[in-house]
C-alpha cells in the first residue's frame, strides 16, 4: 500500500499498482501493513483508516492528550489489529479493535517517524533530532543524536537505524546508539536524506533526494543515483532482496535482485 497528500492510497498486488482510491480529502501522512489483509492509514487531521477484509473502514478520529488535536504523522502495525502511530507530541496505540487516547511523550520537537518491530518495542524520532523508546508498555526519556532526524527504522528491538537532515545515519545495536556516519550521495553531493528501511538486522537501504544507500556486511555504500527530478519520501523493503521507494512527483521505483 502506498499513500499520497492527496489524500489517496494505492494497492500494489500482482505485479501492478491499482488505480487511486480517496480515503481523506485532507491529506494522508503515513500508511503501514502487517500483512496483505491488514493495513492503517493515518491523516494529519488525526483520522484513522483500517484496511481489513479486503475494504478500507469509515474513518474514525484520533484524540490528542488532554483532548487536542491529533495531528497524526506516522504510523507502524507490527501485526495484523497492532499498531502504534505518533502524532505531534503524543503516541497512539492500536489493539483490541480500538485505539487509545494520545499519550504525551514529548513537547519540543515533531514526531516524524516511528518504527515498531514488535508489540512490545518501538522507536520514535523527532525533527529536534531526539529518539524515544517504548519498551515493556512505557516511552523512555529522549536521547539526542543529532540535527533533525527524518526517518527511523528497527529490523529487530536490537538493531535500529536513524537518518538525519545532516547526511548521518545513527546505528542502534547492543542497547546503545553509535557515533553517526557521513554518507556521500552520487558524485560526491550532499546526500540530503529522507528515509530508511531495514528489513533485517545488519541489512538497510536509505534514500536522500535522488539517491539509494545500501548498508550491508557493517558499512554504507556510496549514493547510487536513480532520478533527479522529484525527491524520494519514503522507502520501504520487505527483504535484502526487494524495495521500492516513492517520490514527491507520486513516482514508484523497484528494486530486486530476483533474476
Amino acid at each position: 500500500m502506498a499513500a499520497d497528500s492527496a489524500g489517496n492510497v494505492y494497492s500494489y498486488s500482482g505485479g501492478a499498482w491499482s488505480q487511486a482510491q480517496q480515503l481523506d480529502t485532507a491529506g494522508l501522512t503515513s500508511v503501514s501493513c502487517a500483512t496483505s489483509s491488514f493495513c492503517v492509514a493515518i491523516g494529519g487531521g488525526g483520522d484513522v483508516f483500517t484496511y481489513s477484509g479486503g475494504t478500507w473502514s469509515a474513518p474514525s478520529q484520533a484524540v490528542g492528550a488532554g483532548d487536542t488535536v491529533a495531528n497524526l504523522t506516522s504510523v507502524s502495525c507490527p501485526a495484523a489489529g497492532v499498531c502504534m502511530a505518533t502524532g505531534r507530541w503524543d503516541a497512539y496505540a492500536y489493539s483490541g479493535g480500538r485505539w487509545g487516547e494520545g499519550q504525551l511523550v514529548q513537547d519540543t520537537g515533531f514526531f516524524v517517524s516511528i518504527s515498531c518491530p514488535s508489540a512490545s518495542f518501538c522507536m520514535a524520532a523527532d525533527n529536534a533530532g531526539a529518539v524515544y523508546t517504548y519498551s515493556g508498555g512505557t516511552w523512555s526519556e529522549s536521547q539526542e543524536l543529532g540535527p533533525s532526524l527524518t526517518s527511523v527504522s528497527c529490523a529487530t528491538s536490537s538493531f535500529c537505524v536513524a537518518t538525519s537532515v545532516s547526511d548521518e545515519v545513527f546505528t542502534y545495536s547492543g542497547g546503545a546508539w553509535s557515533a553517526p556516519t557521513q554518507l556521500v550521495g552520487a558524485g560526491n553531493t550532499a546526500a540530503n536524506l529522507t528515509s530508511v528501511s531495514c528489513p533485517a538486522a545488519g541489512v538497510c537501504t536509505a534514500t536522500g533526494h535522488w539517491d539509494t544507500y545500501a548498508f550491508s556486511g557493517g558499512k554504507w555504500g556510496e549514493g547510487q543515483l536513480l532520478q533527479d527530478t522529484s525527491f524520494f519520501v519514503s522507502v520501504s523493503c520487505t527483504s535484502a532482496d526487494f524495495c521500492q521507494a516513492a517520490d514527491t512527483a507520486g513516482g514508484i521505483y523497484t528494486y530486486s535482485a530476483a533474476p
